[in-house]
């Protein structure tokens, strides 16, 4: 029956998202993401890592790169092939989605929560305007694989997740607290492994472009943070003209203020409260547990990270629904939601940066108060030994 709810849920989803896709306009459907922008770094001549330096991890530029040709240019083919990838995933996401419910929820509101997941990705335009649901997908499946004792699987799904955005090795705190010592050391080594072997090859092909790509994104400074506003920092977190894209040394010019407080300082703090909320609740501890966890370490490194993007909601969102009672994951669903939207696209496209500060002080808040309910919530059954993995 869990199993027919999650299809069921899986193929209204993609009905529903055909129809929205239809029905509105194009410019509707581009709204205020990122797909226009994806388009144009596509145009660039040549392919990511190797002619041009890009802000993400390698696996995305060259999908992207990849549509551009399979569309023959087309921006409007392009962005509707790109629309209809992340849709699969979204609904892969929620087969995988209904299946951890089943391993974490035992209070009777599983159906309830995936209505809810259903709605929030049927019409949350991030997923569409942004490339995270991919990411989110790997995720979820690497959770799947850890809480069903599948470590060659699980490193594997994390290897390709991080690929995509870094966001994914977060799974490998659930295997420390699950999964044998053993196993650990062999989804480490198995996504160690994935990830070194393809940015190895990309760094020895082009050197230069593969390390302005992966130090894009932290050598720009602060942006849309508590940090951000100390440093004075007011914009996104968006980079420069795509000309810039094909001068490496360019990835590391800085155009916003130097940070007041190394971000090597919050980050630092925020690992060593991880560190303490894991020796807390302990090893071989349940699904739900580890999905506490997961969100709690979330939150600290948003807290301590120097940027922050309105779609990253998309990992933390899922967890909440895992790991919550239903009032207080609804609870949190809604201020979160609200307070991205508000964001972007209604205060920046608007042009009112001037109020931008109200809602960073909101969501910093809220993060705190939720990496604090996460954490209550997996120290009240911290050290429990369930026996729901079998330990060989």
């Amino acid at each position: 029956m869990e199993k027919a709810s999650g299809r069921v849920m899986a193929g209204i989803f993609l009905l529903s998202r055909l129809f929205l896709f239809i029905l509105m306009p194009y410019s509707a459907f581009l709204g205020f993401g990122d797909q226009l922008n994806f388009y144009r770094l596509a145009q660039l001549p040549g392919w990511p890592f190797f002619h041009y330096w890009v802000e993400f991890p390698p696996f995305f530029p060259f999908l992207s790169a990849g549509l551009y040709r399979l569309a023959g240019g087309n921006e409007h083919i392009y962005c509707y092939l790109l629309a209809g990838l992340l849709t699969l995933f979204d609904a892969g996401t929620l087969l995988v989605f209904s299946r951890l419910l089943r391993v974490t929820i035992s209070d009777g509101t599983t159906s309830l929560r995936l209505i809810i997941y259903t709605l929030f990705l049927g019409f949350f335009p991030y997923g569409w305007w942004y490339f995270d649901p991919i990411s989110v997908f790997f995720l979820l499946l690497s959770l799947l694989f850890v809480f069903h004792n599948q470590s060659t699987r699980a490193g594997f799904a994390i290897a390709v997740g991080f690929l995509w955005k870094f966001f994914p090795i977060l799974a490998l705190i659930p295997a420390w607290m699950t999964l044998t010592r053993q196993k650990f050391l062999k989804v480490s080594l198995i996504s160690v492994t994935g990830i070194a072997f393809v940015i190895g090859f990309l760094y020895f092909v082009s050197p230069q472009m593969t390390s302005s790509s992966l130090s894009a994104q932290y050598a720009k400074g602060s942006w849309q943070t508590v940090w951000a506003l100390l440093d004075g920092n007011h914009g996104t977190g968006n980079f420069g003209p795509l000309t810039d894209r094909q001068d490496p040394s360019l990835a590391y010019q800085k155009t916003r203020n130097p940070s007041v407080i190394p971000p090597i300082i919050p980050l630092a703090v925020g690992g060593f409260a991880g560190l303490l909320l894991l020796r807390c609740v302990g090893r071989l501890s349940t699904p739900l547990v580890c999905a506490a966890v997961t969100g709690a370490a979330w939150g600290l490194l948003i807290l301590a990270a120097p940027g922050w993007s309105p779609q990253w909601s998309l990992y933390i969102i899922p967890l909440i629904l895992l790991a919550l009672p239903i009032k207080q994951a609804v609870l949190f669903l809604v201020l979160l939601i609200s307070l991205c939207l508000a964001e972007w696209p209604l205060l920046f496209s608007r042009g009112r940066d001037d109020l931008i500060w109200i809602v960073i002080v909101l969501r910093t808040v809220t993060t705190i108060g939720l990496g604090l309910v996460f954490s209550l919530k997996a120290a009240a059954s911290g050290k429990m030994k369930s026996g729901f993995l079998k330990k060989n």
